[in-house]
């Protein structure tokens, strides 16, 4: 049996009693959708870590001082993490993701955090407007 957690409101995820646990099986299939070398060996040394707490894992997929660094300065929600998924499930089926909001709510950190901190890619932010040309 596993505990029932429920994630509500927009507190952050890792500082929740079970969040850790929503927060270490949604990096994994994050890591398993990005499907880079890389992203597998974080897979392989997360899975080695099964006798460790998931917050002791969430913190080994989060080190690195950059990661740190921006680890700290982004609330993580539940509703974060699933935006990320629908995201990365867009990407990997070649669809255009379009993230469409008021400005300021968080839409370029979203995308930085799921691709430079969890994923560990590179991640550059084009502004489009009309002004643009």
């Amino acid at each position: 049996n596993f505990p029932i957690v429920e994630l509500c409101g927009h507190s952050d995820v890792l500082k929740d009693r079970g969040g850790a646990d929503v927060f270490v099986n949604t990096c994994r299939a994050l890591l398993f959708l990005d499907a880079s070398t890389r992203s597998m060996q974080r897979i392989h040394a997360v899975d080695a870590m099964a006798g460790f707490s998931h917050e002791e894992i969430a913190d080994a997929i989060l080190s690195g001082g950059a990661r740190r660094a921006f680890r700290e300065q982004y609330v993580l929600t539940a509703d974060n993490l699933f935006k990320m998924l629908l995201i990365l499930y867009r990407v990997r089926c070649r669809l255009p993701v379009v993230l469409v909001s008021e400005a300021g709510v968080g839409k370029s950190s979203l995308c930085a955090y799921l691709f430079h901190v969890i994923l560990d890619h590179a991640f550059l932010v084009h502004n489009v407007h009309s002004g643009t040309t």
